[in-house]
Parts: structure tokens; C-alpha cells; sequence
């Protein structure tokens, strides 16, 4: 893709993102106002820096900080930080059929210890645009590895995972597209892979509004543009009807370079 088309599709990415982040700049402001003006935000009894200590610890009261931060929004930016740590940890698959119960127990307790935090990245919003990179690892991290499927317990913790899987990547989808216009290198990045997984979490994040960047790039010059948008518009069915994305393959024809 030449620097031209890049600048292009980076306009269309900051426009898409922009229609589709929900918060006001108003909004933000009075978040922020408020953040400054009253000194250290308090949620349920306690000062932010009381939940973040036990986020950092993974104390006993680690799920009460989480709400707490969720219940904080924007306000809550400080605790990117130690929570995008948990996210970005390392992560070692449940080998199905293998693993014992404790081990799987501690595993899935590990998954949802990053659910709750990229839960409350997302409340946090925009200023949380730094995690961005680590959530979406997160989204395509191996989470489960189905080693023995003989009896009937490890094939329903098969379908059980499965569901998990979907579910944390969707609730990764719904965060980065509350992380507005500094995610978009990150969602550009997606898009063009040619990892069919990788784009179509780049669809997922922008959902209805990577249609303008499909149709820049189907009307592009470029050849490989083209490719890329079809293959984007492909990443959509069943939203979009088969057989007009058989006649848009056979209009939009690549000559040879």
C-alpha cells in the first residue's frame, strides 16, 4: 500500500472510531473536572488508591476494586496501569484431558481475574487506549488446548470453554472500541493481516463503521487495496448477501501488476 493510501485509511480509521465511541468530549470533561477538583476520587467507602493497592496485591477484596474502579470511569485512569499488567501476564492453555481439576480451577479463575480487568478498562475508556495492544493479545491468546476428548466431562468442558472463548473475545471487541482514536493503529494493524482472525477482530471492534474503510479501499487504484477490502466485506457474511459478494469479486478484477 503506498503512504498515500495509508493517510487515507488512517483518516477513514479516525472518522469510523470517532462515530463510534459513545462518550461526549463534554462528557470526558466532566470526568476529568471532577477527578481534579474534588481530590481523590471515593468509591464505596474507600479512596481509589485503597482499590488499586488491592488490585496490585489481588488481595481479598480484589472483585470489590474492580466494581469500584467500573463504578470510577474515567476517573479511574490510574489504575490502567496494574490493570493492563493482568491482562498482558502470561497465560499457559487448559490442555483438556490432561489437566487436573485444580489446575483447570486455577486456569479459569486466571481468565476471569483479565475478564474483570478489561471490564474495568473499559469503563475507564479512552484514557485506557495505552492497553490496547495487550487486550487484543488477550483476544487471540490459546486459551484452551483439546488434548483427549474420550469421556463425556472433557467434551462438555470443551463446548463450556468454546463459549468462554467467544465471550472474551467479543468483551475484548467491546473494549478497544471504548478506547477511541489512539486504538486505531492497533485496529489498522488487525485489519490488515492477512490472519483471517486477526482481521475479523478488527471487524468486530468497528463493527458497522469498517464500511467506509471497505468501500475506500474497494475504490482504490491499488490492487492489493482492493483485495484487502474484499476480503474485510468477506469477513462480515452473513451480514452481507452472498451472491453480492460473488459479483463484487468478479467486478472488482486485479490486472496483473
Amino acid at each position: 500500500m503506498t503512504h498515500s493510501i495509508e493517510r487515507m485509511t488512517g483518516l477513514i480509521f479516525m472518522i469510523a472510531i470517532s462515530a463510534m465511541v459513545g462518550w461526549s468530549a463534554e462528557e470526558q470533561g466532566i470526568d476529568k473536572t471532577a477527578s481534579e477538583t474534588q481530590g481523590e476520587l471515593m468509591s464505596q467507602g474507600k479512596p481509589l488508591s485503597y482499590w488499586l493497592r488491592s488490585i496490585r496485591d489481588r488481595d481479598d477484596n480484589v472483585e470489590l476494586a474492580f466494581d469500584a474502579i467500573i463504578g470510577l470511569g474515567p476517573g479511574a485512569w490510574p489504575a490502567v496501569e496494574p490493570l493492563t499488567r493482568i491482562v498482558a501476564e502470561p497465560f499457559t492453555p487448559v490442555r483438556i484431558g490432561v489437566d487436573r481439576d485444580d489446575a483447570i480451577g486455577a486456569k479459569l479463575f486466571n481468565m476471569q481475574l483479565r475478564a474483570d480487568a478489561i471490564d474495568a478498562l473499559t469503563a475507564i475508556g479512552k484514557a485506557a487506549a495505552t492497553s490496547t495492544v495487550p487486550v487484543i493479545q488477550w483476544a487471540l491468546t490459546v486459551r484452551f488446548i483439546p488434548v483427549n476428548l474420550d469421556n463425556l466431562k472433557d467434551q462438555e468442558l470443551f463446548v463450556d470453554l468454546i463459549t468462554i472463548d467467544v465471550l472474551e473475545r467479543m468483551r475484548v471487541a467491546g473494549a478497544v472500541a471504548r478506547f477511541g482514536l489512539a486504538a486505531a493503529p492497533a485496529i489498522a494493524a488487525l485489519l490488515e493481516s492477512s490472519d483471517g482472525e486477526r482481521r475479523k477482530l478488527g471487524v468486530a471492534i468497528l463493527s458497522e463503521n469498517v464500511l467506509p474503510i471497505v468501500a475506500h479501499l474497494l475504490k482504490s487504484g491499488n490492487c492489493e487495496d482492493r483485495k484487502r477490502g474484499i476480503a474485510i466485506l468477506a469477513d462480515m457474511w452473513p451480514v452481507i448477501a452472498k451472491n453480492h459478494l460473488v459479483e463484487l469479486k468478479s467486478a472488482v478484477v486485479c490486472a496483473a501488476n
